[in-house]
């Protein structure tokens, strides 16, 4: 499966669960909701948050990520609750 369509597959996913993009260089870029993420053939639109307002139309910036930067798709893990 091509890395696109992993990525498809996970905004598409119900419910969503939030995942992270891994670059080839190193640095993540986390899809929280699913509006914050546009997908192209070659590269895919990231949102990025402003921690400021709250909601997923809450933009401060966006990444243009070429698809074949992308090493890895990886689930973000939950927070477990403290006891």
């Amino acid at each position: 499966m091509s890395v696109r369509d992993q990525i498809l597959e996970r905004l598409r996913h119900k419910p969503f669960q939030p995942f992270r993009l891994v670059l080839s260089n190193g640095h993540t870029h986390e899809i929280r909701h699913p509006d914050m993420a546009w997908v192209s053939p070659y590269y895919i639109l990231v949102a990025i948050p402003d921690p400021k307002l709250e909601g997923p139309s809450a933009i401060s910036d966006t990444v243009i990520v070429s698809m074949i930067h992308i090493a890895e798709v990886e689930p973000i893990a939950k927070k477990s609750k403290p006891k």
